[in-house]
């Protein structure tokens, strides 16, 4: 881990904006140099977050506190545990889906600052972490432009950073959207 370590923090967010927010929010007390959202099924269905510091955080108990008592795991040289104990489990799925690099959506990756916002997608990996680039239902990604729309979340998949895409007009855009559609607005 090059000095650094994993992070995992569960605050019960209910909501994709509101694990984002509160990677937002860790980011000020760490050096993140990965940060992934992943959902947590018990006791209930929630999301929990993960982040890969640069450098050494502050302890479990001090980041608990800054994050208004959320539940965090700080795997580096062993594991250590803060918060609720009823949020454990979930900050530390978090850290070891991570650590493992086997799952995670993730928000914050090396390059993303640099996306312009129309890239060619045959590009993208040299300009950001992304390391491959995956079409819905086979949709053909060589050779295509990808409308960025300022929000990529790629996946964490064994390792790798993968982007799913979709058709966009002629082009392609990235398969999650900025603000989706709750799914039941229409029925209102």
């Amino acid at each position: 881990m090059n000095g650094g370590a994993v992070i995992g923090i569960d605050a019960g967010s209910a909501s994709r904006d509101d694990i984002e927010h509160l990677i937002v929010r860790a980011m000020g007390l760490l050096d993140p140099v990965l940060a992934c959202t992943h959902v947590v099924r018990t006791p209930a269905p929630h999301w929990a977050a993960s982040l890969r510091s640069a450098g050494p955080p502050p302890t479990a108990a001090e980041l608990s506190a800054a994050l208004d008592g959320a539940a965090v795991c700080v795997l580096a040289g062993g594991a250590a545990m803060a918060g609720p104990v009823t949020g454990r489990d979930g900050a530390e799925q978090a850290a070891t889906e991570l650590l493992a690099g086997r799952a995670g959506r993730v928000v914050v990756f090396d390059g993303q600052a640099r996306l312009p916002d129309v890239v060619p997608v045959d590009d993208l990996s040299g300009l950001c972490a992304i390391e491959e680039v995956v079409g819905l239902a086979g949709t053909p990604v060589a050779g295509r432009l990808l409308h960025t729309r300022g929000f990529v979340r790629p996946e964490l998949v064994d390792g790798r950073l993968v982007l799913l895409v979709r058709p966009y007009g002629d082009d392609l855009a990235p398969f999650e959207v900025p603000e989706p559609t709750p799914c039941c607005a229409a029925h209102g």
